[in-house]
């Protein structure tokens, strides 16, 4: 099976490969769910032309293109060179290309053929080992549960839905104290009273415990404040095993219709605290952007690539463990995206709730949220002066 990969500006078509261009791909659209023609690691061929050099989604392009080529398949990209490093706006040079593939296929492809075409620069590659690790199935989870001890009723009452589930491989991870004396033969516990330097809770310490003795390689961290729905691994499955780590919707557990948290980006500026308007972390569910932020309290993702960068072990509770999780996820080739077809709830105790309106609603909402911005900065700028003078 050969599978061409072009800007559908293209019209050259070659009528023995199937033909997919820039709407086939979405970071928010699983993208095997959505060809269910196309059968994962079996095409010989895959011909990349057009796209990436424009592309902001480049590199859920070439973590599809892998994963739809067989081993000994061929990669083969055709981009057009304007410039090796430096500006090339709007289009990107070959060093950014370049970053992209090294980082996303490592050493399992390998670059056998380098030439060029007038302008443009051809690069073959060999895939030489299978994208997912071995043993790594849909039906094989780990469920890791970061806890401490507080809500065992919930934690017992999570590896009830967990079980209801019917997975054929599973296990439940929990790193704190045992929620009951008896537990099943799924249940594992590891304790956690070594892991703690001082008053502050070592929530990236629990969560890479976790990963070390986690025995499948889909993995899901989370905390105690999490509830699964009864149909959840079922909608789970028609996602489809060929992912680095997805969001999916996180709802409120009283009314199950407000977001919270779930679909989220970050500024990446350091002085985005002295900005009187910040920029809105909840995302559209139909737009990405490549400063995604996965939701720390509940992550769905691959133990082979966390394990490559893990947790900071210095980070503890309310440190933002898991922005900096995603930023060396980013930095190692790690592509997040995004699935809506099922969910989670969670509690909201401390967490913002999204209730968003609409039309004139929506206008009077903002406006409300900028008001109170501006009246808070420069009542935070006169309580700050009077904390100086007092001190």
């Amino acid at each position: 099976m050969k599978i061409n990969i072009f800007d559908s500006r293209i019209k050259k078509r070659d009528l023995n490969a199937i033909h997919l261009d820039e709407t086939d791909f979405h970071p928010c659209a699983p993208f095997f769910k959505d060809h269910p023609a196309i059968v994962p690691e079996n095409a010989s061929l895959v011909a990349v032309k057009g796209l990436l050099e424009h592309s902001r989604y480049i590199r859920y392009i070439l973590k599809m293109a892998d994963a739809m080529l067989k081993v000994g398949g061929k990669l083969e990209i055709e981009f057009y060179m304007f410039s090796l490093d430096s500006g090339t706006s709007p289009f990107r040079n070959l060093s950014g290309l370049m970053y992209e593939i090294s980082i996303c296929f490592k050493e399992r492809l390998k670059l056998v053929e380098k030439k060029t075409r007038g302008d443009a620069i051809i690069l073959n590659f060999s895939k030489i080992s299978a994208t997912l690790p071995e043993g790594d199935k849909i039906d094989s989870w780990s469920f890791g549960i970061v806890s401490d001890g507080r809500k065992n009723d919930r934690i017992l009452d999570i590896i009830n839905q967990i079980k209801q589930f019917s997975i054929p491989n599973f296990e439940v991870v929990i790193c704190g104290p045992p929620p009951a004396k008896d537990l099943p033969d799924y249940v594992k516990v590891v304790d956690d009273n070594d892991l703690y330097f001082d008053s502050r809770i070592p929530l990236a310490k629990k969560k890479n415990r976790i990963i070390d003795v986690a025995q499948y390689n889909n993995l899901i961290l989370f905390h105690d404040r999490f509830n699964f729905p009864t149909d959840w691994y079922e909608n789970i499955v028609k996602h489809g095993n060929y992912f680095d780590g997805f969001c999916i919707r996180i709802v409120d557990e009283d009314t199950k219709s407000h977001r919270v948290q779930d679909w989220i980006s970050t500024s990446l500026n350091h002085l985005e605290f002295k900005k009187l308007f910040h920029k809105e972390g909840s995302l559209h569910y139909n737009k990405w952007l490549p400063n995604w932020n996965v939701n720390g309290g509940f992550m769905i993702i691959k133990r082979h690539l966390i394990d490559r960068v893990r947790l900071n072990p210095f980070l503890h509770w309310g440190e933002a463990e898991d922005g900096d999780l995603c930023r060396r996820l980013d930095a190692d080739g790690f592509c997040l995206t995004l699935f809506t077809s099922t969910f989670v709830t969670t509690q909201t105790h401390r967490l913002t709730v999204g209730r968003k309106r609409k039309g004139i609603f929506r206008l009077a909402q903002k406006s409300k949220s900028r008001l109170y911005l501006v009246w808070n900065f420069y009542i935070r700028k006169k309580v700050f002066i009077k904390y100086l003078n007092k001190s």
